[in-house]
């Protein structure tokens, strides 16, 4: 895959994560969920999962294609740049990691005995995919970004105001 094919494709990951994870976040009030039935439990569960397996693609595994080690010219200055502008240590990024994995383990992809369900919180990946994502925009430029947003934080906020409107209806 050449280049221009790989961040793109990396783009609408960091969509479809930023997506699903307003969609996801639209639905909740004051900690409790808008859903007003089982069809809108299991849709806003839905968007929680399908976050959580975008985001491990962009920011899980080190060996798998779309990972930003795999795709940034600088890995090293990448990451420290982006720890800084993100306000995040390697602590909390390592931390961030396991717990999304743990989810992904126990929950979405195997139901093991675990009977509390931790879900982890969406706020630092959602700032870790922004500046990636502003990376990805950056080296694409305008003629390579055919149907991607320009801010994934505007298109965040549009996705979280076309979901609260739709939310529970």
């Amino acid at each position: 895959m050449d280049r221009i094919k790989r961040l793109r494709r990396v783009g609408l990951l960091c969509c479809h994560f930023s997506r699903n994870c307003a969609y996801y976040k639209a639905g909740w009030v004051e900690g409790k969920t808008t859903a007003s039935n089982e069809f809108w439990l299991t849709v806003q569960n839905n968007f929680l999962d399908t976050a959580v397996l975008e985001w491990l693609k962009l920011f899980g595994d080190f060996n798998d294609k779309h990972h930003w080690k795999k795709v940034v010219e600088c890995p090293d200055k990448f990451k420290d740049q982006m720890l800084y502008s993100c306000g995040v240590t390697e602590s909390d990024l390592a931390e961030q990691r396991g717990s999304f994995k743990l989810y992904r383990n126990k929950f979405i992809a195997h139901l093991d005995s675990e009977t509390i369900m931790k879900i982890p919180s969406l706020d630092m990946p959602l700032k870790l995919t922004e500046f990636y994502y502003g990376y990805v925009s950056k080296e694409l430029g305008i003629a390579n970004r055919i149907n991607l947003p320009t801010e994934l934080g505007d298109y965040y906020k549009k996705c979280f105001t076309e979901s609260k409107e739709c939310f529970g209806k």
